[in-house]
């Protein structure tokens, strides 16, 4: 993964952008695992983290290459491995807890 993923933003509520390889991406992350959120193994609805995922390219006509609400409303075939890394790392890295 090293260097693929960028992160631009961090509102410290969950929103989070950035880019990956020539897209752009926004996610929203919850706390905890969720009935609605992507399951980080399979992609599908349920048990994961991510509840909100939008990938675009870059360019200036920005075309959605992936989309998640609660739930698929657009994924292109060509960009499933970029979903699952960018799926991975959001729920590694922001499942982190600091310890006092």
């Amino acid at each position: 993964m090293g260097g693929r993923i960028n992160v631009f933003q961090n509102s410290g509520h969950g929103l989070i952008e950035g880019r990956i390889l020539h897209c752009r991406w926004f996610a929203l992350v919850q706390p905890e695992p969720t009935s609605f959120g992507i399951n980080p193994r399979t992609l599908l609805k349920g048990g994961g983290r991510v509840s909100r995922l939008c990938i675009y390219t870059g360019s200036a006509n920005k075309e959605i290459v992936a989309e998640y609400s609660r739930g698929w409303v657009s994924l292109k075939y060509n960009y499933i491995e970029m979903v699952e890394e960018l799926v991975y790392y959001l729920e590694r890295r922001y499942s982190l807890r600091i310890v006092k």
